[in-house]
């Protein structure tokens, strides 16, 4: 049986390892509780590597050396793909990107940190900022909204699929992937929300270039070729999935 969270789960204790994310279950030792009370074998993870491991068998990260699941909820995750199977880091908390600062002066994160990803792009972010105007409506309402013109709702989304798109470019300035696979709840394709993500995208492409034609002059042209190739897939069968390949 396999147990997914979305948390941090230590890989060398086996325990949750946040008390913020998921309150009164750090140190648990899920996997083994749930383990002896079903007496059958569980593998414990956190959600974003579980699907980034569905999509490495069976989806949009099929054969892909180097890649990431980004997962968009409530929160923001990733699953980082490395040689062909999940990097989990040290101690299994790798691909935290949800908790990569986009602004150092922006707000204060449940984490303890300042502007994290996810108090930009997380559904209680996304609430907050159109509450003023429109009233706490729920995340699905929000996109909804959106999609049907609503100038306000628009604005929020947009603003997010920027955030976003800036912290994609991020990940590919870093990890320089081959693929990035997106599952969400927010909408795709053609929408404010990808559009500013695909803009934000575009430009770290084109900067990622520019650094691999300067670092591959009387080399091989190999750098150049994998740093310009990497593209978004949505993952098939989530309504919500972001394409912003070219």
């Amino acid at each position: 049986m396999a147990l997914g969270l979305p948390a941090p789960v230590d890989s060398v204790s086996g325990a949750v390892g946040s008390e913020l994310i998921m309150p009164g279950w750090r140190g648990v030792h899920a996997a083994a509780e749930l383990q002896a009370a079903l007496a059958t074998p569980v593998i414990l993870d956190n959600t974003a590597n579980f699907a980034a491991e569905g999509e490495l068998l069976a989806g949009a990260l099929g054969g892909v050396e180097t890649g990431a699941y980004l997962k968009l909820s409530h929160g923001v995750g990733a699953g980082l793909v490395i040689g062909g199977t999940v990097f989990r880091g040290s101690a299994g908390t790798a691909g935290e990107i949800g908790h990569l600062t986009i602004d150092e002066a922006g707000p204060v994160c449940r984490c303890g940190n300042r502007g994290c990803l996810n108090t930009y792009v997380g559904s209680p972010a996304l609430i907050s900022a159109i509450a003023p105007s429109r009233g706490p409506i729920p995340l699905r309402e929000i996109v909804s909204r959106a999609q049907q013109g609503d100038p306000g709702c628009r604005r929020v989304i947009t603003d997010a699929g920027r955030h976003l798109g800036v912290a994609l470019a991020g990940l590919v300035n870093l990890l320089n992937p081959e693929v990035i696979a997106v599952g969400a709840s927010w909408p795709g394709r053609g929408t404010c929300c990808s559009t500013r993500c695909a803009r934000a995208w575009s430009v770290a492409r084109s900067r990622a270039r520019r650094r691999a034609s300067r670092s591959s002059r009387g080399r091989s042209g190999t750098t150049q070729r994998s740093a310009g190739r990497c593209c978004v897939r949505p993952v098939p069968g989530l309504p919500g999935s972001a394409e912003v390949a070219e």
